[in-house]
């Protein structure tokens, strides 16, 4: 092939980690979309509170901003499960009570190995409640249970290419977890 301009053919190809990442993440997003999820795009920061709440054993890491937006959002999440159990409840409250969110963000902890301090990791976060999408003709209408949960699990997996995947039972100190 040859290029119009000459020595084009000669530019790097401009696939990085930060392309490769964006990719996975759209096709993480996607596969949620598919399964009936709508995006949740929720603050990176929360109140003091909030994130000791929700915020799990990383809570104890959690930054604090020098210069907040108020006087509520005074703190950095490390957890994205108080954001969608907040915009479940505020749903719930309006009389939507069959809901699928899911959330994909980043999250920070403190970190005193890193240059900033700080340290952004990546979480991937669903929340759903209410009725069981049934789409087949013949399925009864019910609520949501362990099934259904697994199920959007292996489906959200295979679009990212996991195989070969096993259930095990585990034992958790995790409060938020029952």
């Amino acid at each position: 092939v040859q290029a119009r301009v000459p020595r084009l053919e000669f530019i790097p190809d401009p696939t990085n980690a930060t392309d490769v990442r964006a990719k996975n993440i759209e096709r993480l997003k996607n596969s949620f979309v598919q399964q009936g999820f709508s995006e949740s795009v929720n603050f990176a920061f929360t109140s003091k509170a909030a994130n000791d709440r929700w915020g799990g054993e990383e809570a104890k890491l959690s930054v604090q901003l020098q210069n907040p937006l108020n006087e509520e959002l005074t703190t950095l999440k490390t957890s994205l499960i108080g954001g969608l159990f907040e915009n479940i409840l505020l749903s719930v409250r309006h009389q939507q009570r069959d809901l699928r969110l899911f959330e994909v963000r980043p999250v920070y902890v403190r970190d005193e190995k890193s240059d900033t301090g700080v340290r952004e990791e990546w979480r991937v976060a669903a929340i759903f409640c209410g009725r069981s999408y049934s789409h087949a003709f013949a399925a009864r209408d019910r609520d949501i249970d362990f099934f259904d949960t697994k199920g959007v699990i292996e489906m959200i997996l295979e679009a990212m290419g996991s195989r070969g995947l096993r259930y095990l039972p585990f034992e958790s100190g995790d409060s938020r977890l029952h």
